[in-house]
């Protein structure tokens, strides 16, 4: 029974991701009204704001560019729910609870119950998680392909290894970072022969194709090359360093996405990415996470030493794979966002790494939780309580500030320029123009 309440929580919770969208945060950016008038365009005219006939991408600002799962994913949902700023937005609200949901799903086939439910409650409460679903663009897209990926991979049906590779090349398209991050996860992935992983890699380099040969028009990489590590663009600090340096600088920038100030105070610097009250965590999630490093310490000293480890040998075999696989992805989430050289540590372009962090927390709850329960039932179930309790005030206290100070303090952040193209969206909202009319003005 008290399960079910449980369950019943987290649902209510994450259904507060749909609330006020359209007031926290404030106005709509340049980047979601660009997106707003593609996905227009494109339910008016079969074309987006630059005529492009039902585009794989779509050009945006800054030398970036919107994707498919993104701009059609948007044309069903805003098909329903209408144009405006709080239906474009919980677009990505939706699209979250289904990483949520697919996440869950996955920890529950390797863990069972208790495990998933720890791994819902930190995905739900996560700042980083719901900073992202409550603005209109592409990144939430893509851990929701992602974790979808990971759960049909573990399908009994015969074609289940291709439903994944599909899942995982729709990650690949709706952001660039999974383009890296990707076929590392797959080739890398704990528990999976190497036959079924050349199958899955083989289709999923199939099915990416397209974005290999957009790839070809300089234009489609420029941001890329723009602010990789490596490029030689006078803005670029790192220009003239060797390759050796740069290698160190990637490392360093790796650590910098695991700083206590980054983790549980602030969180990234861009006001579009954190409120700044909160790091990127909960605070049950950072106390975990310390808490398993703790633990994975005791135990590689007693390996060390020629002894037997006291923790990992307790898990079951699907316990040590995610706990393999909440490393791994961790890592390879981060490692996108470390290869740039600008607004590092950075939340956005790390987004792959955040379901990891909450399978690797929630495990780590979950085997601290029967460690606790051998020795002392009574003490476990104070224990069980604290870990609610101080969840659902820390998201009590993200959440009022998120609604109330974020939302002021961060209006300059979601400005929209006098650009005919960020303009387009609220022509055709406020002043009734179509698509057509727009394109004639512009």
């Amino acid at each position: 029974m008290l399960t079910r309440i449980l369950w019943g929580l987290i649902v209510i919770l994450n259904l507060i991701k749909f609330l006020g969208t359209d007031i926290s945060p404030p106005g709509f950016y340049i980047d979601e009204a660009l997106g707003a008038a593609h996905v227009i365009c494109i339910k008016q005219t079969g074309a987006d704001y630059y005529n492009v006939s039902f585009p794989l991408f779509s050009v945006g600002g800054g030398g970036g560019y919107y994707t498919a799962p993104y701009l059609y994913g948007e044309v069903v949902w805003t098909s329903i729910w209408g144009n405006s700023t709080a239906a474009f937005r919980s677009f990505c609200a939706f699209v979250t609870l289904l990483t949520i949901l697919f996440l869950v799903l996955y920890v529950r086939k390797k863990a069972g119950d208790r495990t998933a439910l720890w791994v819902a409650l930190l995905a739900t409460v996560s700042p980083w998680a719901f900073q992202f679903s409550r603005i209109a663009w592409d990144p939430p897209v893509a851990p929701m392909f992602l974790m979808a990926g990971l759960y049909l991979m573990e399908g009994k049906y015969r074609f289940s290894w291709l439903a994944s590779s599909l899942a995982l090349a729709g990650a690949a398209y709706a952001y660039p970072p999974m383009r890296i991050q990707l076929p590392l996860i797959l080739i890398l992935l704990p528990g999976t022969d190497i036959k079924s992983k050349a199958k899955m890699l083989g289709t999923f380099l199939v099915l990416v194709i397209p974005i290999f040969l957009k790839s070809m028009d300089p234009m489609f990489t420029a941001r890329a090359r723009y602010l990789a590590l490596t490029s030689n663009d006078p803005g670029s600090p790192y220009r003239t360093t060797s390759f050796i340096e740069l290698f160190f600088r990637f490392i360093k920038q790796i650590l910098k996405h695991f700083s206590l100030k980054y983790m549980i105070v602030t969180g990234d610097r861009n006001l579009r990415h954190s409120t700044r009250h909160f790091g990127i965590l909960s605070w049950v999630q950072f106390v975990a996470l310390i808490w398993g490093l703790i633990w994975a310490f005791i135990d590689m000293t007693r390996i060390g030493l020629r002894r037997r480890a006291i923790f990992w040998t307790r898990l079951s075999a699907g316990e040590q794979t995610l706990l393999v696989l909440g490393v791994i992805g961790t890592l390879l989430g981060i490692a996108p966002a470390a290869m740039t050289w600008e607004g590092i540590p950075h939340a956005l372009r790390s987004i792959g790494a955040w379901p990891f962090l909450c399978i690797l927390a929630g495990v780590t709850i979950e085997i601290s939780m029967r460690w606790i329960e051998v020795r002392a039932l009574a003490a476990s179930r104070l224990v069980y309580g604290a870990i609610w309790v101080a969840s659902l005030v820390f998201f009590g206290l993200y959440l009022n500030v998120f609604f109330n100070k974020y939302a002021s303090e961060s209006v300059n952040w979601f400005l929209v320029t006098d650009e005919p193209s960020f303009q387009a969206y609220g022509k055709m909202m406020g002043q009734g123009l179509s698509c057509a009319d727009v394109r004639s003005i512009r």
